[in-house]
């Protein structure tokens, strides 16, 4: 007769906990202030935006690159170095080599557990579900998140990429997304994304660059709540962004589609081959729904070193560490380029940006004319960790919502990210809250979870 009450009461304490949770985050929604109008902005959808030859180019190129593997996108600083891979609260890491947090991940040296540099998209995409509001385990969330990518910040290396910045319909649609008054394009990235089945890109905008404030310097997360304050807004740089897709074949069943949050709410199109959407993405929250959405999501493990490997005639592997997770044909994959450029007012103007970061371009090392650029002006110089935070913290208490003296820097981070960044709700789930992902934080709760979510 015991046995019967525990497991007749279990569900009603899940549904207990749903509603309780459920109720307690849509009350806080409505107190929480509306996306900032200066991330709503349109976006430019290109057909046939990469012709045949270069199309297949690119392939060939990302099956080359694809031999030495393809890292998690979270693993982006083993592209680059940044001055401050976090911002005081790490962790040694656990002799088992595990962050026990659900939200810290192993350093780039693996020597302690620290944010992601987006934390800020895996926070809001774990406790919403995403675009369509998934109800699931944050494990399951995070193995769709952990997309595989490369970044790259040297347009030399690839000659086939640096022509894409050179192509006709990019500088018109590029020159539409910059302000009038800065039609001077500095191209400085391009990155091959691929997802595997069950995989989407969460809402984010783009990396932030500010004048004295890069992600060379600090992580991603802080620059877009920097972004999100508006404290920082003399400091912004504008960007221009093309999304191209080099998968072979497209078909509706697959989903995976652009979204962005623009004018008029939310806005779609679909990925076909050679298309590309042109935008500000630092200015411009946008993502991609679920690549073919029936697939269940690989086991991706945030702690372990994992890699999407081509190992030839089209076929690719998921590898964690040395062991083979899952097998792939390259029909299988949603394969993106992605190529960013500044905007500035001339030449010289970018000259004299580029000559403040720590990783230059030597495309952009000196003035038009050859020359040194001189300094910024005294108000855009480099920024210091501490004058962020104090500029953040000033302008908290100016909205009447003063830091308390007394908090960890994991707890100030949290603080940072709960009062400033404004990612919209999922537009297709009438509750943005998932409480799957409950079970993350609150074990305790995970029997009762069970009995209304698939994984927990």
């Amino acid at each position: 007769m015991r046995e019967t009450r525990q497991v007749s009461s279990t569900p009603r304490a899940a549904s207990y906990v749903i509603l309780a949770t459920g109720v307690s985050f849509w009350l806080g929604s409505l107190r929480r202030p509306a996306m900032p109008a200066h991330l709503l902005n349109d976006a430019i959808v290109l057909k046939d935006l990469i012709d045949e030859p270069t199309f297949h180019e690119l392939r060939a190129l990302v099956r080359t690159l694809g031999a030495d593997g393809y890292a998690l996108n979270t693993n982006d600083l083993k592209a680059y170095t940044t001055e401050h891979e976090h911002i005081g609260e790490a962790v040694p890491m656990p002799s088992d080599g595990k962050c026990a947090d659900v939200f810290m991940v192993p350093s780039v040296n693996r020597t302690h557990c620290i944010l992601p540099g987006r934390i800020d998209i895996g926070r809001h995409y774990v406790t919403t579900g995403g675009i369509e509001g998934l109800r699931e385990g944050a494990q399951a969330l995070t193995s769709r998140a952990l997309s595989f990518g490369r970044y790259m910040f040297d347009l030399s290396e690839q000659p086939i990429v640096a022509q894409l910045f050179g192509s006709e319909r990019f500088l018109v649609a590029a020159r539409s997304i910059c302000p009038a008054s800065k039609p001077h394009l500095a191209p400085f990235q391009y990155n091959f994304i691929l997802q595997v089945p069950g995989q989407t890109v969460p809402m984010h905008v783009d990396g932030v660059y500010f004048w004295g404030a890069t992600r060379f310097e600090f992580p991603q997360w802080l620059l877009a709540v920097m972004h999100f304050s508006g404290a920082f807004r003399e400091r912004f740089v504008h960007q221009v962004q093309v999304v191209g897709y080099l998968h072979a074949r497209y078909e509706p069943s697959s989903a995976g589609e652009f979204l962005w949050w623009g004018p008029g709410g939310v806005h779609r199109t679909a990925p076909q081959p050679r298309s590309g959407t042109v935008v500000d993405g630092s200015r411009t929250v946008h993502a991609a729904a679920t690549y073919r959405p029936e697939a269940g999501p690989p086991p991706i493990d945030k702690d372990l070193e994992t890699t999407l490997v081509h190992v030839g005639e089209g076929r690719w592997e998921l590898r964690a560490e040395d062991r083979t997770v899952r097998a792939y044909v390259e029909d299988d994959l949603r394969i993106s380029i992605v190529y960013r450029a500044h905007c500035f007012t001339d030449a010289d103007e970018a000259a004299m940006y580029h000559a403040t970061l720590p990783l230059k371009p030597a495309s952009h090392a000196r003035a038009a004319d050859g020359r040194q650029p001189p300094e910024p002006p005294e108000g855009l110089r480099r920024l210091s960790l501490d004058d962020v935070m104090a500029t953040l913290r000033a302008d908290l208490a100016s909205r009447n919502r003063p830091m308390p003296a007394r908090l960890t820097p994991y707890e100030i981070a949290m603080r940072l990210l709960r009062e400033y960044i404004r990612y919209p709700p999922p537009p297709d789930a009438w509750l943005p809250f998932n409480y799957c992902a409950l079970g993350g934080f609150m074990p305790r709760l995970k029997p009762a979870l069970r009995w209304v979510c698939a994984t927990v």
